[in-house]
C-alpha cells in the first residue's frame, strides 16, 4: 500500500478484524481514518492520537441486526432466482514466458487479487531460476499454479495440454495471451523467412489457437499486443503486422459477443524484454 502511494500512506482503513488493525495501521496516513468493524483495541489508541487519525467503531451486527439480515435475505432471494451468481476463484489461463520479467509480473499480480488456479503455457516451460522461485512461492501461499512446456502457437500441443488440464483444474475464465519473439531485421534487406515465420507465430498463431480451443464464455480475454502494430517499428514490420492481427482478432470476438482486449502497450524500461536485453 505505502509504493502504491509513494509512501503517503492511504486516507482511509476499513478493518474487519482487530488483527487487520495492528498489522495496516503504519500504512495510514498522519490525519487519516480507520473504521473498525470487529470492535476497539486499546493497544493502538495511543498510535492513533499521536498521529491525529480519527477512530469509528462499528458493530452493526449487534447495533441492528435488521440492517444485515435484509440484505442478506434479499440476496439468497437473488441467488434462488439466479439473478446473481457467486464469485468463483479467479481461474487465469496465462500464455507468456514465464522465465521473462513481464509474464513474471502479470502472474504475480493475478496472485495478489485472488486468482487460485493459474496454467501458465510456455514452450520453455520454467527453465529460469527466478520463474521456478516464483511458482514455489505461489504454491507456497496456496495458489495451484501449473507450469508446463508447451508451444501455444501449435494447435496439437494446446489441444493435448488442455485435455490433461480438464481431468484436474477448474472451468477457464480468462485468458492473458502475452507470447512475442523479437527477431529484428529489416523486412526489404536482410529479413529471412525463419525469422518473419517465428515473430509471427508467436504473435497470430498463439492468438488464434486461443480463440478457436478455450471456451467462448471467458470473464475475459486479454491480448498484449504492441502501438508497433499502430505506427509500426523500425526493423519489426513482422511483429507489427501480429500486434495488428490481434488488434483485429479482439475487434472480431467482440463482434461475436465474446469479451476480448488488446492491450497496444509501448517501451517498458522497467521491465520484459527492453529491461533485460542489453541489445534494446
Amino acid at each position: 500500500m505505502m509504493r502504491a502511494t509513494d509512501s503517503e500512506g492511504i486516507g482511509v482503513l476499513v478493518a474487519i478484524s482487530l488483527d487487520t488493525i495492528r498489522t495496516r495501521l503504519s500504512c495510514v496516513a498522519d490525519g487519516g481514518h480507520v473504521v473498525s468493524l470487529g470492535g476497539r483495541d486499546k493497544s493502538v489508541a495511543v498510535e492513533i492520537m499521536s498521529r491525529n487519525l480519527a477512530f469509528s467503531s462499528i458493530d452493526i451486527l449487534h447495533l441492528k441486526p435488521k440492517v444485515l439480515t435484509q440484505p442478506a435475505e434479499r440476496m439468497m432471494q437473488l441467488l434462488a432466482e439466479d439473478k446473481i451468481k457467486l464469485p468463483q476463484p479467479l481461474l487465469g489461463f496465462k500464455v507468456s514466458d514465464i522465465n521473462g520479467g513481464l509474464g513474471r509480473a502479470i502472474i504475480t499480480w493475478m496472485a495478489d487479487r485472488g486468482a487460485k488456479h493459474l496454467l501458465v503455457l510456455s514452450r520453455s516451460g520454467t527453465s529460469s531460476q527466478a520463474a521456478t522461485q516464483l511458482v514455489v512461492e505461489l504454491k507456497s501461499r496456496g495458489v495451484n499454479i501449473v507450469a508446463p512446456r508447451c508451444d501455444v502457437s501449435i494447435q496439437e500441443d494446446v489441444t493435448v495440454m488442455l485435455q490433461e488440464y480438464f481431468r484436474t483444474m477448474p472451468p477457464i475464465k480468462g485468458c492473458i495471451n502475452a507470447a512475442m519473439v523479437l527477431q529484428d531485421a529489416v523486412f526489404q534487406s536482410n529479413m529471412n523467412f525463419q525469422q518473419w515465420n517465428l515473430t509471427m507465430r508467436f504473435k497470430v498463431n498463439t492468438s488464434k489457437n486461443l480463440h478457436e480451443l478455450i471456451p467462448k464464455d471467458l470473464d475475459f480475454f486479454i491480448l498484449f499486443s504492441s502501438v508497433a502494430g499502430v505506427v509500426g517499428q523500425m526493423a519489426s514490420a513482422h511483429y507489427a503486422g501480429g500486434c495488428a492481427y490481434q488488434d483485429t482478432l479482439a475487434k472480431y470476438r467482440r463482434a461475436l459477443g465474446q469479451n476480448a482486449l488488446s492491450l497496444d502497450i509501448g517501451w517498458m524500461s522497467n521491465i520484459g524484454i527492453i529491461a533485460e536485453k542489453e541489445a534494446y
